[in-house]
């Protein structure tokens, strides 16, 4: 009896052992499921969601400009001209450019508030187009003109920002010139838009000081810039109340092959006397182009190569010019250090 009783002892708990088993491995199995079903649900939780989302700044982040299709349009265009020419320029002394009996309109030192929108509003009357070689101080102070100068098309250079002689500054001034004229541009249209013309003030170094000639090339270089000077000057604005006399010196010093003029949108006497001009041209049959235009056929390349239309505007932060607003005084030309 004692054999048999103990045989049943041990059975029972050797049952008991087992049950306890499957209870701890159902109640671990229970806790698996629901630390991962916690897990699932935090997963799937609108604040994960969120965190896969792009992030706005992320997708506002402009490209670099040179990754633009302007840009490298720009780029590619400078490559070729530079292929063929280690100081991409037009008009420039010596020279041997054709024209061919066309003139392209330039006007220097502005926007003026008063001159500046009675040359355009000629302009228009005529159906021509302009580059305007802008002030950068001016345009500063009427960002208005630098809006109603690129909306009629036409095109923009750069003339320093406060009408620097080049030929008296270190290479780091020239190019802080040339930027903060580009900073008040961009300011002025709410975007960048890359200027790549440029016309020194008062022709230096290549009509006087020669000798500053390849330091400035060598700026014009680095910045990607050509520079752009002329082969008609009327002396427009020697000529006070004299639009007569600057008439017949555009018609006595234009060739038959044409090419640039240089005149100002400074000058009442100019308002005057372009209707006369442009009446001249057309009546001994001259054909009007803009400057792209010239250095685009000059090195072989298409004109948006050489700037781009003011309608391709490239994504960019808009940089401030590095004199405030506050500090350019209402007469900039005081500051010129070389102003007709």
């Amino acid at each position: 009896m004692r054999g048999g009783s103990e045989t049943r002892t041990y059975a029972r708990r050797r049952l008991r052992g087992r049950r306890d088993r499957r209870l701890r491995l159902a109640t671990i199995l229970l806790i698996l499921f629901a630390v991962g079903a916690i897990l699932f649900e935090y997963g799937s939780s609108p604040a994960s969601e969120e965190a896969e989302q792009p992030r706005p700044t992320e997708q506002s982040q402009p490209e670099p400009s040179s990754e633009t299709e302007p840009g490298r349009a720009l780029d590619k265009a400078w490559a070729i001209a530079l292929a063929q020419d280690p100081s991409p320029s037009l008009a420039t002394p010596g020279e041997t450019v054709e024209f061919g009996h066309r003139i392209a309109l330039t006007f220097d030192d502005g926007p003026d508030p008063v001159t500046t929108p009675a040359i355009l509003d000629v302009l228009r009357d005529y159906d021509l187009k302009a580059t305007f070689f802008i002030y950068g101080a001016r345009a500063e102070r009427h960002p208005e003109l630098i809006e109603r100068i690129v909306s009629e098309g036409h095109t923009l250079g750069n003339h320093t920002y406060y009408h620097r002689d080049m030929t008296k500054l270190a290479p780091d001034l020239m190019v802080k010139e040339l930027r903060d004229t580009q900073a008040a541009v961009d300011q002025a249209l709410g975007n960048h838009s890359q200027i790549t013309l440029f016309r020194p003030p008062c022709g230096a170094p290549y009509n006087t000081e020669i000798e500053a000639l390849p330091l400035l090339q060598k700026v014009m270089q680095e910045q990607e810039m050509y520079p752009v000077m002329w082969n008609i000057d009327p002396r427009d604005w020697a000529l006070e109340g004299h639009p007569d006399l600057i008439i017949d010196n555009v018609a006595q010093s234009t060739s038959g092959d044409g090419g640039v003029i240089l005149l100002h949108d400074t000058q009442l006497q100019t308002v005057e006397a372009l209707p006369g001009i442009l009446d001249h041209y057309i009546t001994a049959g001259f054909e009007f182009t803009d400057v792209r235009n010239l250095l685009a056929e000059k090195y072989g390349v298409d004109p948006e190569g050489i700037e781009a239309d003011s309608d391709a505007l490239q994504p960019g932060a808009i940089p401030q010019p590095s004199d405030p607003s506050e500090d350019v005084p209402a007469e900039v030309s005081s500051l010129a250090e070389c102003l007709a």
